[in-house]
């Protein structure tokens, strides 16, 4: 049996930082404004789903930039599910 190992991204380090704290930054914002009552655009033109889209697509995309090690990369996107799952749920909860 052959293992194929995925190639790592070749950025620099300083970005690979950059990345992880825009990954962290984000990660606290969508949980702290998904769990806030009433904030964001009127749902009117879809426009919500939209920007939950690019949110969790960011969320989703940028451990692939910050993180050296494939695995370490889609065991953070991967994590993004249940994190978004979980919001969905306590949004129940929120007044």
């Amino acid at each position: 049996m052959f293992r194929h190992s995925l190639p790592i991204l070749s950025i620099p380090s300083p970005f690979r930082h950059i990345a992880t704290g825009l990954w962290v930054a984000l990660t606290c914002a969508v949980t702290v404004l998904s769990l806030m009552p009433h904030v964001g655009p009127p749902g009117e033109f879809h426009i919500d789903k939209v920007i939950h889209l690019i949110a969790y697509g960011a969320l989703a995309g940028l451990p692939f930039t910050a993180f050296q090690a494939p695995r370490a990369a889609f065991g953070a996107a991967l994590a993004m599910a249940p994190l978004g799952l979980g919001l969905e749920f306590a949004q129940d909860f929120v007044p």
